[in-house]
C-alpha cells in the first residue's frame, strides 16, 4: 500500500432524489414522508454508484438488485439540540426478500453492512478533508427481527473523535422509533492510498 498520499474520497454532497427513488419509498407513508420535511437534506451516496472498478461492489452493484435492495435514500439531519444529541445521517432502505436469513427477517450479517455503512457514512460526514475511512470494529446489538420485504430506516451519528480515529453509533429502526438493531463502531482515517 502506497502512504505517500491520502487517499481521496468524494464528499457526501446534496442531491435531488430521483423521481424513481421516491416513486419506490411512497407507499410507506413514514418514509415518503421524509422526502417532503425541509428538515431532511437528501445528499449523495458514493457506496451506490457503480463504478467501473470493484471498489463498493457489494452496496453499489451485488445489493443493487429488485430482490435484495430495491431503493436507498440518504438524508442529512441537523440536531435541534446539538448538546444533547448530534446531527444524523438518515437512509430510508427498501429491502426484498432476497436478504433473508430466515424466513420473513434479514440475515444479521446484513443487518450488520446496513449498521456499518451508516455509521461509515456519518463519520466520513464528520471528518475534516475527503480522506477515507475504514471500520476498525464494529458491535451490534440485535434487539428485533428486521422483517423482510419491507423499509427500515438507518440513523447515523459521530460520538466523539480523537486524531484519525471517529468513533460511530447507529441504529435500524422501523419507521415508528422501534429500534431493530443497535451498533457502535471505531472507523479510522487512512494515511495513504488504498
Amino acid at each position: 500500500m502506497d502512504h505517500s498520499s491520502p487517499a481521496i474520497r468524494e464528499p457526501l454532497s446534496h442531491q435531488q432524489p430521483s423521481p424513481e427513488t421516491i416513486s419506490q419509498f411512497s407507499s410507506t407513508p413514514w418514509a415518503a414522508s421524509l422526502f417532503t420535511d425541509s428538515s431532511y437534506t437528501p445528499i449523495s451516496n458514493v457506496s451506490r454508484i457503480p463504478r467501473q472498478t470493484t471498489q463498493e461492489s457489494l452496496i453499489s452493484k451485488t445489493l443493487q438488485t429488485p430482490t435484495t435492495i430495491q431503493a436507498w435514500q440518504n438524508f442529512y439531519h441537523p440536531s435541534s439540540s446539538p448538546s444533547t444529541h448530534p446531527d444524523e445521517i438518515i437512509t430510508l432502505v427498501k429491502m426484498g426478500t432476497d436478504m433473508n436469513g430466515f424466513q420473513d427477517i434479514a440475515h444479521g450479517g446484513f443487518v450488520a453492512v446496513m449498521l456499518d455503512e451508516i455509521i461509515g457514512m456519518a463519520c466520513e460526514f464528520r471528518q475534516e478533508g475527503r480522506v477515507f475511512t475504514m471500520t476498525a470494529y464494529l458491535n451490534v446489538t440485535y434487539k428485533k427481527p428486521v422483517r423482510t420485504p419491507g423499509t427500515v430506516l438507518l440513523r447515523g451519528w459521530v460520538d466523539r473523535r480523537q486524531g484519525r480515529k471517529i468513533w460511530g453509533k447507529g441504529t435500524v429502526e422501523d419507521g415508528e422509533g422501534n429500534v431493530l438493531s443497535q451498533g457502535e463502531a471505531l472507523f479510522v482515517q487512512l494515511k495513504g492510498s488504498l
